[in-house]
């Protein structure tokens, strides 16, 4: 039996008007059970959702609405919505991918980029390197000359234990380097000390040092010079591995930054360190000497013997972080960009 769309309307409202909730909403479900295109009782009743606390039922409803509006062209509409699903539950990386969609799809590459960035994030964190993968490809295809992302993307495909594609993006990214006169490249291991406990220590440091070799001669074609920043919070963080990468990568235009925070870490405390630690009686004076000619830049930081001593895991060390949107500038005002190629991996 077909209802009366306007009385029904109207119980409905004095029912809001009266804070009763639950039969404001009982009245607008018998509206779009009769017309269920009628999108905007829906979002009334997601509101009324919303209100009331039942965020599943909020987040469903949204969805519902969100999703008209994006088959109907009403974009801008659908962005709203979304970003009211994103308020109620900020974990929903679907929902970022539909918002970054639709920001493509209204020429909105920066906020799209940003919501890209975003679910790039939450699957790293959750270990998902395929799925960060393929939304840094996304980023990469919306901005083909952001070197961050080149190397965000360098560092995912090395990972994967995709060395020719890895050293692909590292080629861009040393190109973009040449062109800008910027003379340093920095590079870290990406992984933590605990990925021995997946792949073997020889292993790792085959792929490590000959990714790094390659990537040295790339940059040596273009005058570029090649900078480990070593950290007791990834892979190959004792004194004397940071001496047998040196020696393995053997070139000319490869070699260590120095940061002195770093360098007290892993050289008297020994923290993060996979097995027996490694320390050395001369603390950082020792193994500055060990690396005598082979330290291309500095960081003066000064240390309390914290840093990663008791971390479960490392801080993300990625270019993302490193270098961020408008990165141009401080590079050319620094003159080193920053890239993370990853040897050890678990494939």
């Amino acid at each position: 039996m077909a209802i009366n769309k306007n009385k029904v309307m109207e119980a409905a409202q004095k029912f809001v008007e009266k804070g009763q909730t639950d039969k404001a909403i009982k009245e607008y479900l018998k509206v779009v059970q009769e017309d269920p295109k009628d999108v905007r009782v829906w979002l009334k009743i997601g509101d009324l959702y919303a209100k009331k606390g039942a965020k599943q039922e909020a987040t469903d409803t949204y969805l519902k609405v969100a999703q008209f509006y994006g088959e109907q062209g009403f974009y801008l509409k659908a962005v709203a919505v979304y970003k009211q699903i994103l308020k109620i539950d900020p974990r929903l990386v679907d929902v970022n991918l539909k918002l970054a969609e639709l920001y493509r799809q209204l020429g909105l590459l920066s906020d799209a980029m940003q919501q890209f960035e975003l679910v790039a994030a939450f699957y790293h964190r959750e270990g998902r390197t395929k799925e960060a993968l393929s939304t840094i490809k996304e980023l990469a295809d919306l901005d083909p000359e952001n070197v961050a992302t080149r190397i965000k993307l360098a560092e995912l495909y090395s990972k994967e234990g995709l060395t020719k594609d890895a050293i692909a993006e590292f080629t861009k990214a040393a190109d973009f380097c040449a062109d800008l006169a910027i003379k340093t490249l920095r590079l870290d291991t990406v992984q933590p000390p605990t990925i021995f406990e997946q792949v073997d220590y020889q292993t790792a440091f085959g792929r490590l040092t000959q990714t790094w070799k390659h990537c040295s001669e790339l940059a040596a074609d273009r005058g570029l010079i090649v900078t480990w920043e070593f950290e007791p919070g990834f892979a190959f963080n004792k004194p004397s591995d940071i001496v047998r990468v040196l020696d393995a990568v053997d070139k000319p235009n490869f070699g260590v930054l120095l940061d002195t925070c770093h360098a007290q870490m892993v050289s008297v405390v020994g923290a993060r360190q996979p097995g027996e630690k490694e320390t050395l009686p001369g603390g950082p004076l020792e193994l500055i000497g060990m690396l005598h000619g082979r330290i291309n830049h500095i960081h003066l930081i000064d240390s309390d013997n914290t840093c990663h001593k008791n971390a479960a895991m490392p801080r993300p060390a990625t270019a993302a972080r490193k270098v961020k949107p408008g990165f141009a500038w401080r590079i050319r005002k620094k003159r080193m960009a920053s890239m993370s190629i990853s040897g050890p991996s678990t494939t």
